[in-house]
């Protein structure tokens, strides 16, 4: 941190005290602890003094001692310390000499060829003068100046050095007129930090301090949609402190202004900082006017500005990607703020800062019921986001044999926009469709079901949607309740199967169910699962039941079994999933201890069994399933008697979370 502290009156009751530099820090515009706080403490390190003029009156020579005293002890330093005077306001008949040496010795100071500011110079001789030695000053403008760098401290005392002005040719009145000024060199008007200010630099008492009034504002104008999963477009923009998703890409967009707070003052050399946060990936950065912008240090962008006038701005667009090293729920802050060589007369309105939450990957957390059958139920979904329910965007349930939208029971609930949307029997995500808003009493349907909106409502994290849905007659069979959900950035949670649904219909001669519809266990904890096969001719007439556990009907890469019903044998196809061969393995059933196992499950001898009845045969199997298979699956089954005849195709009979 930065301090000006050389405008700081530092005498109280004769005596120089410290004094406190306060200010006040602020996170997003919010002060923090409220009040000004200490930054840090500055003390005096000069008094100057101009002594009285004698003779007072003027004349053809008057001397004017300037008197340079440490405020401390140690204060100057030797070979370091500059001293500079200004004597302005002076008249074009009137000359100046300075001294180029001190009353209290030659070996405590030199007058140097410094420039205006009191940097540079080399060491002048002067010239014997008044009976010492003395160096004419030129004028600028009815201004000179004069530099002389302490050649010797004494650390343990206070010191001061005296220099006695020459001037010549001053009248009475042109000694009320002329003004002189003392300060530590060199001297500058930049009091931020810079590369190309001189360190240490002191103000310059003699000319008025300049100021601007840089203001500045940002904003988070624009969020990358998030790719379709064949779910309904988002129709609401991110706004305020809503969640973004890691993936997402940012546009900053802000501007500087200098306003016309001192219609005269030029901005000069104007740098914009953006801090870009730890974690966002700068994509690009544009600044208006053609200035410079690019990759400052760390993860601040930089922008260059040579001058603003008073009126004129400056427009900087940051584009940047949240980065995969920011965890959900982390609020982030990016700060903007401009500088210029002057002073700014207001310091907080130089800076500005937008800040967001980065959003968790949405979840499904549960349907409810999640089997069962009927024509008629109402079903709860409860969809979350660590960054609260209202940064979810939409939330989607498709009932249907396999995860396609056609001909389908297929809906997205819009939660900005509160509305429910049904998509039509071609199954397009991006419509047509029907809909229905919250609070509506109507009915929305297509060829597979008519759904009502009960209710939508958000606690913290959880949204909670509740619907009435009617099934048709046409829609009858064994369906799979698919549900996703995507926030307003690029999260989403994919399709998760979380339910099974039996739409009435006429069963065949050969049925199939599976208990528990609905089941869970982390990967490598056995569970049984009991597959129910029916046949009205007889358990005599069965030939085959199939199971396959995966997100869709495809062998590769599944848990695909089959029981052969006439030689009591359990066969386990191998990662391959033909279903002709290879076998990862077989066993026969009811007394078996073995196992059998391919990369994605594992079925013990032992807690499996096959129970027969006249028209029904229970096949429990003892399963564990492999880390690699973690997710929600679905159970598939089906059976065919001894003669390939009958066969009741695939059935989605339940879901499975391996976790």
């Amino acid at each position: 941190m930065r301090a000006d502290a050389s405008v700081l009156t530092l005498a109280t009751s004769g005596l120089l005290l410290p004094s406190s530099i306060t200010g006040q820090a602020t996170v997003g515009g919010v002060p923090v602890n409220g009040a000004l706080q200490t930054m840090a403490n500055a003390s005096q390190s000069l008094i100057f003094t101009r002594s009285q003029a004698n003779p007072q009156t003027g004349g053809a020579q008057t001397s004017i001692p300037l008197l340079f005293q440490e405020s401390s002890a140690a204060a100057f330093t030797a070979n370091s310390t500059r001293l500079r005077m200004v004597l302005s306001n002076l008249p074009a008949s009137v000359q100046v000499y300075a001294p180029v040496y001190p009353v209290e010795g030659a070996a405590n100071a030199q007058l140097f060829s410094a420039d205006a500011t009191g940097a540079g110079g080399s060491p002048e001789a002067g010239s014997a003068f008044a009976g010492g030695t003395y160096q004419l000053l030129t004028p600028n403008g009815g201004t000179v100046t004069a530099t002389w760098v302490v050649l010797a401290a004494d650390p343990t005392k206070i010191e001061t050095f005296t220099f006695p002005l020459l001037v010549l040719n001053a009248a009475t009145g042109d000694l009320n007129t002329i003004q002189v000024a003392g300060s530590l060199a060199p001297v500058s008007d930049v009091s931020v930090p810079s590369a190309t200010a001189p360190v240490p630099r002191y103000r310059d008492f003699s000319v008025p301090q300049k100021l601007t009034n840089l203001r500045v504002t940002t904003v988070l104008s624009q969020v990358t949609p998030a790719p379709s999963f064949m779910s309904v477009a988002a129709k609401a923009p991110l706004t305020g402190n809503a969640g973004v998703a890691v993936g997402s890409n940012l546009t900053f967009t802000s501007q500087v202004i200098n306003d016309t707070s001192d219609p005269t003052q030029v901005a000069t050399n104007v740098i914009i900082r953006d801090n870009l946060p730890t974690g966002m990936i700068l994509l690009s950065c544009t600044a208006s006017g053609g200035a410079g912008c690019g990759a400052g240090a760390g993860n601040q962008v930089v922008e260059n500005y040579g001058t603003l006038g008073p009126g004129q701005s400056a427009t900087v667009t940051v584009m940047a990607q949240v980065g995969p090293s920011l965890a959900a729920g982390t609020v982030v802050e990016n700060p903007v703020s401009a500088s210029s060589d002057e002073v700014n007369l207001d310091l907080l309105a130089s800076t500005s800062s937008v800040s967001f939450t980065v959003a968790g990957t949405p979840v499904v957390a549960s349907v409810t019921p999640a089997s069962g059958s009927g024509s008629t139920q109402s079903f709860t979904f409860q969809f979350a986001d660590a960054s609260g329910y209202q940064t979810l965007s939409v939330v989607n349930v498709l009932f249907s044999n396999v995860l396609d939208g056609r001909s389908a029971c297929y809906l997205a609930y819009e939660v900005q926009a509160n509305k429910l949307d049904l998509v039509d029997d071609a199954g397009d995500a991006g419509g047509p469709y029907s809909s229905v808003v919250l609070g509506s009493t109507s009915t929305i349907q297509n060829s597979q079901c008519a759904v009502g909106l009960t209710s939508a409502s958000g606690s913290g994290t959880t949204l909670t949607l509740v619907l009435n849905i009617g099934f048709k007659t046409g829609f009858g069979g064994d369906q799979v309740t698919f549900v996703a959900a995507r926030d307003q950035g690029t999260g989403s949670s994919g399709w998760q199967r979380l339910g099974v649904w039996q739409v009435p219909f006429t069963p065949s001669q050969i049925g199939v169910t599976a208990t528990p519809a609905r089941a869970a266990a982390p990967s490598g904890t056995s569970q049984q699962l009991t597959f129910t096969f029916t046949d009205t001719k007889g358990t005599g007439d069965f030939g085959i039941g199939n199971v396959l556990i995966n997100n869709y009907i495809d062998g590769r890469q599944a848990c695909y079994l089959a029981y052969v019903a006439s030689t009591n044998t359990l066969i386990l196809i191998d990662d391959g999933g033909d279903a002709a061969g290879p076998y990862a393995g077989s066993m026969v059933l009811n007394g078996g201890s073995g196992s059998i196992q391919n990369g994605q499950c594992m079925v013990s001898g032992a807690g499996s069994a096959v129970a027969s009845l006249p028209y029904t045969i229970k096949v429990t199997l003892n399963i564990t399933f492999q880390a690699s298979f973690r997710g929600n699956r679905v159970l598939y089954a089906g059976g065919r008697d001894s003669a390939g005849g009958n066969n009741t195709d695939w059935q989605s009979v339940g879901t499975v979370s391996v976790q």
